[in-house]
């Protein structure tokens, strides 16, 4: 095996370790979607660093960015009538 060869398979595995750690995060985030717990903030700030990685990540990240704002948009409206 070349070295290239070996760098491109490692390159595959660290992207998938840090695919699967923001499927993670997304999964603690969007838990529990009405009621923000101690840990939501420092888990979203994690998810924002993870908005420039490559595109499968990227898509998970805003995806969930989507979902909390829709849910905190509809308890908002809910406060407010």
């Amino acid at each position: 095996m070349t070295w290239s060869l070996v760098y491109i398979i490692d390159l595959k595995l660290i992207i998938e370790f840090i695919f699967l750690g923001v499927l993670g995060l997304c999964a603690i985030v969007l838990s529990s979607p009405y009621d923000i717990s101690n840990y939501v903030p420092a888990a979203l700030i994690l998810l924002c660093e993870h908005l420039h990685d490559p595109d499968l990540i990227q898509k998970s990240v805003k995806k969930s960015f989507i979902r909390i704002s829709s849910y905190s948009s509809s308890t908002s409206r809910k406060i407010y009538e």
